[in-house]
């Protein structure tokens, strides 16, 4: 179960996707020796990460705005996105033939 502990997490770093580990009070109550084979982990290359230095500027992604006059109107826009978004649509007319019952 280690092993497999392990390749999750190494999965989750590969592909951005959260690894989370469920047990049970069966599980956690097991006791067996555990030899873990230490070996060499190189992290694979993450160009969309920001790591503070000016050539990962542009990855930084920001979406707070501070001042009223732009709050407002940010708001504003998000409103009407939604509500055009949520609008019903009017239901096409069925050109199916009715069959007598």
């Amino acid at each position: 179960m280690a092993d497999l502990t392990i390749l999750a997490f190494e999965l989750a770093d590969r592909y951005r996707n959260p690894a989370i580990v469920l047990t049970d009070g069966f599980v956690g109550q097991m006791m067996e020796p555990l030899d873990l084979v230490y070996r060499e982990i190189r992290a694979p290359e993450k160009p969309w990460a920001v790591k503070g230095t000016a050539g990962t500027r542009q990855n930084l992604i920001s979406s707070i705005v501070l001042e009223p006059d732009d709050l407002e109107e940010h708001q504003r826009r998000m409103k009407q996105n939604t509500f055009a978004r949520a609008r019903p649509r009017r239901a096409a007319k069925s050109t199916a033939r009715k069959t007598p019952n």
